[in-house]
């Protein structure tokens, strides 16, 4: 089984209806205008918010570097009768396709934290910043690991999706946490049956660590100079000790 399917397999895992319920009100709360803004999606996935956003008149580009995912993207916008613009696009390469400037940039599903080091960060942030026009916002969500070191935590609940063809797969995560290196990889299994056996396929991924103080300081750095923590789309005050998710709204 590919990678492009197990990935849509974990996609279809996720209760869409209900994330954006939580997501898309904090969004549109952040507009002006939501009719009339420019927006940026950044590792689109297969580009849900994108589709909700410009079905309420919203000018969108959105980009992932999975063309699986763009793919999907452009069917989920289709049977919508929704039209942002999908790119298939490198975090890392958005200013070479992407020159337009932005009322609003969104990064989430802990999407900058699968960056490869601080420095690649802090270029897409400074990339952001630039493409964003004078009060213009950053909305992103990442894991706080301020907690998740504190309180050791490890083991995500068991997930269950399927692929295109109506295969059904089980996903299981975890976090491996190296003391010494000061390292964290995301672990993930995805168990396929096909007739009565079960087959395994693993694979490993860096996550950066992080955590309020580091973010909030690269953010300053980059030009941002209102930044505002928050542990959910409620805008429930961020503790960095007993809040999982960080949601970082930047202006």
């Amino acid at each position: 089984m590919s990678f492009d399917e197990i990935a849509i397999a974990y996609d279809n895992a996720i209760n869409w209806e209900s994330r954006l319920d939580r997501e898309i009100p904090f969004i549109i709360k952040s507009l002006k205008d939501e009719e009339a803004a420019k927006i940026l999606d950044i590792a689109c996935g297969s580009g849900r918010h994108a589709i909700e956003l410009a079905s309420r008149g919203a000018y969108v580009i959105a980009f992932d570097n999975s063309s699986s995912m763009i793919q999907q993207a452009k069917n989920f916008a289709d049977s919508a009768n929704s039209s942002p613009r999908f790119l298939i696009l490198e975090m890392l390469e958005m200013e070479k396709e992407v020159s337009e400037s932005f009322d609003l940039a969104l990064c989430l599903g802990n999407s900058l934290a699968l960056l490869n080091d601080w420095n690649e960060v802090e270029h897409v942030i400074r990339t952001v910043r630039n493409l964003l026009n004078q009060e213009g916002k950053f909305i992103f969500q990442t894991l706080n690991f301020t907690e998740i070191i504190k309180n050791d935590f490890r083991l995500f609940p068991l997930k269950r999706g399927y692929t295109p063809s109506g295969k059904e797969i089980v996903f299981g995560r975890f976090f491996d946490h190296d003391t010494n290196s000061q390292q964290t990889h995301l672990i993930m299994s995805s168990f396929v049956k096909t007739g009565k056996e079960w087959t395994v396929t693993s694979s490993k991924q860096k996550i950066l660590r992080i955590q309020k103080e580091n973010i909030e300081e690269i953010l300053l750095r980059a030009g941002f100079n209102q930044v505002e923590f928050y542990s959910d789309y409620n805008k429930s005050s961020f503790v960095p000790t007993t809040s999982r998710s960080m949601i970082v709204r930047a202006q």
